[in-house]
């Protein structure tokens, strides 16, 4: 049975990748959701992979049904898996499209609340990574920053209601992922404001890689643990 458990979505790459490494060297036991399992994690006999679609209510429950069964608490929750969607003027975007993005960064979230919180489970804090962008409603990241936003209302109202775990949403800050390497590609025709800001910030220390920033966050999630108020939003960049 494993104690103190800690279960990151969206290790394959990233700031997810990042901090299971870390973690990983703090010997901690941690559970990675995501489609694809890193070889660069092979080498861990402390991790453990389950491979699978986020946004599948379904298998989000099958999969946390056989993991519960092997641990007797959990140390801290990572909602880190989220999708950028396009990149356009608002009126060009379609709803469709919206919502395939809420569907990752929203809902595929609260489907995994729901299931820890439905099956009992001894969860001390929860992480949900959100973004500066659910603040600012950065233009050309309209479906993102409202599923940010909305992300960060979900986690405050799970505080509300479940006072005995930790909730909290936070923005990384600008970190070297795959997303910012779509942005910094992109020709920015409508001239946004926010891909001109990422795209000048590519390869400075204004962007780090996420092997930079995990020990970064990781302090900073124990410090919010033990010192701030369940359900609130901190951007780590004023943290």
């Amino acid at each position: 049975m494993i104690k103190d458990a800690i279960i990151i979505t969206g290790t394959s790459s990233g700031i997810g990748l990042g901090l299971t490494k870390y973690y990983l060297e703090k010997r901690y036991k941690v559970i990675g959701l995501a489609r694809r399992n890193p070889k660069e994690l092979s080498s861990y006999n402390n991790y453990s992979h389950i491979s699978m679609d986020i946004t599948d209510p379904i298998a989000i429950s099958k999969a946390f049904d056989k993991l519960l069964k092997e641990i007797i608490s959990i140390k801290l929750m990572v909602l880190n898996a989220g999708v950028l969607g396009g990149i356009d003027r608002l009126e060009n975007i379609s709803i469709e499209d919206s919502k395939n993005v809420l569907e990752t960064n929203l809902w595929a979230n609260k489907s995994i609340i729901d299931k820890l919180i439905l099956s009992k489970t001894n969860l001390k804090q929860v992480i949900a990574i959100s973004s500066g962008a659910s603040k600012n409603g950065s233009a050309g990241w309209g479906p993102y920053s409202i599923s940010k936003a909305a992300l960060n209302i979900l986690i405050n109202t799970y505080s509300k209601e479940n006072p005995e775990i930790h909730f909290s949403s936070i923005a990384p800050g600008l970190v070297d992922t795959a997303m910012q390497e779509h942005i910094t590609s992109l020709d920015n025709n409508d001239n946004f404001e926010s891909i001109n800001r990422i795209q000048a910030a590519k390869g400075t220390s204004d962007m780090p890689l996420p092997s930079a920033i995990a020990k970064d966050l990781a302090i900073m999630f124990e410090k919010i643990y033990t010192n701030e108020i369940s359900g609130e939003f901190f951007d780590i960049r004023n943290y």
